[in-house]
């Protein structure tokens, strides 16, 4: 599996118009300034499949997210101290679903 798009990404609206009215409206995720997109036609589909502004961002922010998890993993360790860290790291339900979250991001899961 290939990496990720680096970041940041930015969400990008497209439409149709005809006689001064929108006909149709698209939401998508590019870097800022790319024209292509890296996710296009995000709806919504619980609400008829409208587009969705609100995936549209949350998307966008996947990168910085991931950037973050992983930070905060170094801080963690930092707080509890090798010995501590070994135990924590393996057996904490919350590092558990954290490594699990960051596997499935990498396309190890």
């Amino acid at each position: 599996m290939s990496a990720h798009t680096p970041g940041p990404w930015e969400v990008a609206e497209a439409g149709s118009w005809a006689g001064g009215k929108r006909t149709s409206m698209e939401y998508f995720v590019r870097r800022p300034g790319d024209d292509v997109a890296i996710a296009s036609e995000i709806i919504d589909p619980a609400n008829d499949d409208a587009p969705s502004e609100a995936n549209a961002r949350l998307i966008a922010a996947a990168p910085k997210l991931y950037e973050e998890l992983e930070r905060s993993v170094e801080v963690i360790k930092c707080l509890h101290g090798d010995v501590a860290w070994e135990t924590f790291y393996n057996h904490a339900p919350e590092m558990k679903r954290i490594r699990a979250v960051l596997k499935k991001a990498k396309g190890e899961a």
